[in-house]
């Protein structure tokens, strides 16, 4: 490689960029009003200019696009803000939707049974096992309520109180084993007793049992409470008849009964706190 710099080529090379530098440096010499060190320094100085130029400009797009994005910023916390109170209007209204509902229930079924007293109550906890289907209200004593008092919505009888606390209370459901309530089946006027079976619960039924085989059931057939003894209001709705079997005995047989509330997504249940003829 060193040899090819002290080559005959490479001499005239550099004779000849010497003096096309030279006649380069007198063409800018050469022009109006312009000395030889503007014109270098020109030559030299404006590509960094024009480089320094675009950096600035894309400094101020970057200090731009941030600013924008903290404009985005607080309008994005603003609507947040704004939707979240949308939504908790929504729910209030929501709310008062379906208090007024409830309401309407209750007093739909104040007209058709004047002789009955209510209290309305949310359920705040729900058991569903083994042989227990229980749920908790947040009314109690405080509220007027006792034990056996009868549970029901405007669909149908839910149980009865089993135990009172001042602000809360138990509801044993239909579909709890340890249920017993008079009822009667209201084609045929036949009484029965309405029980919880862990079987059945699990689909949500329960039964009427003691029914006598010349009795004769139709799947359909209505029940209701019977009232017998003054311990439960008369003439609540139940549900219907799903299905007849005969007991394991022989003696008897049993329906299969679909009730008309749904006994373990209800939330809101109404308590007869009074009704005539109730046992003092």
């Amino acid at each position: 490689m060193g040899r090819f710099f002290r080559t005959r080529a490479f001499i005239a090379m550099c004779i000849i960029a010497a003096l096309l530098l030279g006649m380069s440096l007198y063409s800018i010499a050469s022009r109006d009003k312009v000395s030889l060190f503007e014109s270098v320094f020109g030559a030299v100085f404006v590509p960094i200019q024009r480089a320094s130029n675009r950096l600035v400009s894309a400094a101020g797009n970057f200090k731009a696009v941030f600013t924008e994005y903290d404009a985005l910023k607080e309008e994005n916390a603003s609507l947040k803000e704004q939707l979240a109170d949308v939504s908790a209007k929504l729910r209030d209204a929501e709310r008062d939707s379906v208090e007024n509902k409830h309401m309407r229930e209750i007093l739909g079924i104040a007209e058709e049974r004047e002789d009955l007293t209510f209290t309305m109550a949310h359920i705040t906890a729900k058991e569903q096992t083994g042989y227990s289907r229980t749920v908790t209200l947040d009314r109690g004593s405080f509220s007027g309520i006792h034990p056996k008092d009868m549970v029901m919505t405007a669909d149908g009888i839910v149980g009865y109180v089993s135990e009172v606390g001042v602000s809360w209370c138990k509801v044993v459901t239909i579909l709890d084993a340890s249920c017993e309530i008079g009822v009667t089946l209201t084609r045929t006027q036949q009484s029965g007793v309405l029980q919880g079976e862990i079987l059945l619960a699990e689909q949500g039924l329960c039964k009427i049992s003691y029914i006598k085989n010349d009795v004769t059931l139709a799947v359909g057939d209505s029940a209701e409470t019977s009232g017998v003894g003054g311990i439960f209001p008369k003439g609540l709705f139940v549900g219907r008849v799903k299905e007849i079997k005969s007991e394991a005995s022989g003696l008897a047989q049993y329906a299969v009964i679909e009730p008309a509330a749904d006994i373990m997504s209800v939330e809101t249940v109404f308590v007869v706190t009074q009704f005539e003829g109730k046992e003092k």
